[in-house]
């Protein structure tokens, strides 16, 4: 099978998304790790107990989001205008998923090293799955 072969199957674009996004998302982790910074989280929604955020996480809520976007794109297919639908409810959904690490941040370097990830994940997400859409919907 071809590279471009791959971008025919909604589940191996988004596969290809997610896997390039976990690489991004822990790399941006382990290098704020390296700097020293604590990525400290409130444990609760406004509350004062941090704790260091796992890497385990951030696995989790890439695979989640990638699995969220495959869906978004499937739904967005069903729609004269896949594409454009698809990328105007992923960049609402991004820019409303900034909304937790601008909340939960105990210091503003750990604020802008969780938006940093937050982008990691959803740029070759998206870009894939665009790709996707692109390539398998008919042109008019």
């Amino acid at each position: 099978m071809t590279a471009s072969r791959w971008f025919n199957s909604i589940w191996a674009s988004g596969g290809i998304g997610t896997g390039v996004a976990l690489v991004v998302s822990l790399s941006i982790y382990g290098a704020a790790r390296w700097v020293g910074d604590p990525l400290a989280v409130a444990s609760q929604p406004s509350g004062d107990d941090y704790r260091q955020l796992p890497a385990g996480a951030v696995v989790i809520v890439t695979i989640v989001a990638g699995v969220v976007a495959i869906g978004v794109a499937w739904l967005s297919k069903q729609t004269p205008v896949p594409v454009t639908v698809f990328l105007a409810v992923v960049v609402v959904g991004f820019l409303f998923m900034l909304y937790p690490p601008i909340a939960s941040a105990e210091v503003p370097s750990t604020t802008a090293w969780l938006i940093a990830m937050h982008a990691g994940v959803a740029v070759p997400i998206i870009g894939a799955l665009s790709a996707h859409i692109l390539r398998t919907t008919p042109a008019e």
